[in-house]
């Protein structure tokens, strides 16, 4: 906004960016949970596996270094992206500077972890969950460009609500894997066999950022509650497709069985 000023507390002028700003720590948090599982299993047996639960000790074709390397940048980002919005929030008492050099290395980090990921995901899979996975990584760099465009912009309320955005692409795949690891439970397969807990997970996502909208400046919580929206439908519309939305898949034998 034109009158806000570079010397005042970034997310606080107003109730919603307060919101905004507790919205992305407690959705950090949850998400982290989704990859304490990985986590745990790398500092027992020193591998990375998407699915602990039903991988553990499978043969990895993905190249160890570029697996650990974004494990680790990625777990990192996370926990520094806190930081930078306690700082912006104001309740760690900084200069304003940090928060602005923070906020940039913050951005290439995130290109590194993130593209790693992209990387990743080109060599291991394909498909139309993939593509997903992809648009994810075009989400990201969006919001990080925005995000960074607004605040020198001065426009610290659009600002706060495109770093939540950003929060939210950066950190959907742990809330997936915590939504996939608790259904689990209830279907006795790997989260990479069974389908649909990403259509509940980017529902959620874009319900919250929908339900967050206050005026003018919340247009990037809209714009992105939509995508989300289209990302959920197109992941429920796969499974469904392959008969595998919350079940396992029949094998492949059987499948193929009903053309003899």
């Amino acid at each position: 906004m034109e009158g806000e000023h570079l010397d005042e507390p970034f997310l606080t002028e107003h109730g919603a960016r307060n919101v905004a700003a507790q919205c992305a720590v407690v959705f950090t948090g949850i998400s982290l949970m989704g990859f304490a599982p990985a986590v745990m299993l790398w500092n027992t047996s020193g591998e990375w596996k998407f699915d602990p639960f039903y991988e553990a000790g499978l043969p990895m074709s993905l190249p160890y270094g570029i697996l650990d390397s974004h494990s680790r940048m990625a777990i990192a980002w996370a926990l520094a992206a806190v930081l930078q919005v306690a700082i912006g929030v104001g309740w760690v008492p900084v200069p304003r500077v940090v928060h602005r050099v923070l906020g940039y290395t913050l951005c290439v980090w995130g290109v590194a972890a993130f593209g790693s990921g992209c990387v990743l995901e080109m060599l291991e899979y394909s498909g139309v969950v993939s593509f997903l996975h992809w648009a994810d990584g075009v989400m990201i760099l969006l919001n990080m460009v925005f995000a960074v465009d607004q605040a020198k912009r001065r426009k610290l309320s659009t600002h706060s609500n495109a770093a939540l955005c950003l929060i939210a692409w950066c950190l959907y795949p742990g809330l997936a894997r915590l939504v996939g690891f608790s259904l689990e439970y209830f279907v006795p397969c790997g989260i990479d066999a069974f389908g649909g807990y990403e259509f509940l997970t980017a529902s959620f996502c874009g319900c919250l950022l929908w339900s967050l909208r206050t005026g003018q400046t919340s247009k990037p919580l809209g714009v992105n509650a939509v995508i989300f929206g289209i990302y959920a439908t197109i992941d429920l519309g796969n499974a469904l497709l392959l008969g595998t939305f919350l079940r396992c898949p029949e094998p492949l034998l059987e499948r193929w069985a009903m053309f003899r």
